[in-house]
């Protein structure tokens, strides 16, 4: 289950409206008093979900809680992470390996660094179902972010423009306000554009020294690499849906909630296409059914996206090197390669698939 750190609820509580009782705030996010003042405890995101719209509800129409809790941020609150920015020589370098230093306290997003030659875009992309906590999260983030680069700057900083992928949640000027810059909805990615030149300012106390052993101190922090790698997700994502036909691009984005060009350029960024992942989630899937499971050849073709047994035929040579039935009747290997999670259920599914995905 992901997971966030207490620093952003105990943030979030003292952001509250007045009226409301801290003692029920806390039993909404389900941790005490005491457990918030550890950063290092963390909670379940749907918990902190919860308590962002419960917040919410006693500001409407007008929620500005978001921002005020982004607004009480400083580099200290953040440990070794928040020095690490803050001591870096510039925003620019602030901002290296933003996607790694980020698990340390939120465990639920992606945080992604892109320099597209004219300006910077720092993107925040999360694969959870939309909901009001997390669209006022999303928003938070980057006023978090605008006011740690404000700290470290010790000067005004404003990015160029804000776009958010969720429609808006009220009235556009207090974040307008807030951010200094445009900001617009619907977009295809969660995003905030930065000028170059705002970015390779010195930041006020950036020390290359200090801030090379505090990126040391971060890496020990940093929590165990997660299996479910983007590629991973797609991976097995496509798995689930081949028996539909071959998803597009399109639906796999839509599905992991993102947009496709973001999709697109994320996979560029890591050196890998959307095609060879498809490859992949069709190559596991089929050794899988082939070599575990009674189901027909043809079947299993169908399962895995082909329209056609002879297209199957020819693709499972190339990845196998062997005929199906070889693969079949061969004696089980310890290392064999794990399929995608629908198809280690070994549900007998039918071959009658509802119109969609084209089959190859």
């Amino acid at each position: 289950m992901p997971e966030i750190s207490t620093l952003y609820v105990r943030k979030y509580i003292a952001q509250a409206d007045p009226s409301l009782d801290p003692a029920r705030l806390y039993a909404i996010a389900g941790v005490s008093s005491q457990e918030v003042e550890d950063p290092r405890n963390m909670v379940p995101v749907d918990a902190c979900c919860r308590l962002i719209e419960t917040l919410a509800e006693a500001e409407r129409p007008a929620i500005r809680v978001h921002l005020r809790t982004g607004a009480s941020m400083r580099c200290e609150d953040f440990g070794v992470v928040g020095l690490a920015v803050k001591s870096a020589p510039t925003l620019r370098q602030s901002f290296e390996r933003m996607d790694r230093y980020s698990r340390v306290f939120n465990r639920n997003s992606d945080f992604l660094c892109h320099d597209d030659g004219e300006a910077v875009y720092l993107t925040h992309d999360r694969n959870d179902p939309d909901r009001l906590g997390l669209r006022l999260s999303n928003e938070a983030a980057f006023a978090t972010i605008v006011t740690l680069c404000r700290e470290s700057r010790n000067a005004p900083f404003q990015p160029e423009r804000i776009e958010f992928c969720h429609p808006p949640l009220g009235a556009p000027e207090p974040l307008e306000e807030f951010f200094g810059c445009p900001v617009t909805f619907g977009a295809e990615a969660n995003r905030m554009r930065v000028s170059r030149a705002q970015l390779d300012r010195p930041n006020r106390a950036g020390d290359a020294g200090i801030w090379s052993y505090f990126m040391d101190r971060v890496e020990e922090l940093l929590p165990a690499p997660q299996k479910t790698t983007l590629e991973h997700r797609i991976v097995a994502l496509v798995g689930d849906l081949l028996s539909d036909g071959v998803p597009t691009l399109d639906c796999v984005a839509s599905a992991l909630g993102m947009g496709s060009r973001t999709l697109q350029r994320r996979l560029s960024e890591r050196g890998v296409t959307f095609q060879a992942l498809v490859d992949r989630a069709r190559r596991e899937l089929a050794g899988h059914l082939v070599a575990r499971t009674p189901h027909a050849f043809a079947e299993i073709a169908f399962l895995t996206g082909f329209a056609e047994q002879s297209s199957f035929t020819r693709a499972f040579r190339r990845w196998f090197a062997t005929t199906q039935r070889a693969y079949r009747t061969r004696p089980p290997a310890p290392a064999r390669a794990r399929a995608p999670e629908a198809a280690l259920r070994d549900r007998p599914r039918s071959v009658l698939s509802p119109a969609g995905a084209p089959r190859s």
